[in-house]
């Protein structure tokens, strides 16, 4: 699935809002790295879980 991320947005409050999706998850899939910047408008991959 696709999050649209939002102003103010961080990477915890966006894995927060999936169940069983980690940080670590959303970094890798969308290959980011430890100091990478999200912006608004930008679509990130989020992994399904179950």
């Amino acid at each position: 699935m696709i999050h649209t991320v939002k102003s103010g947005d961080t990477l915890w409050d966006i894995a927060r809002a999936y169940d069983g999706v980690t940080v670590e998850q959303i970094k890798k899939l969308n290959s980011l790295g430890n100091t990478s910047r999200i912006k608004p408008g930008q679509k990130l991959r989020i992994a399904r879980v179950g």
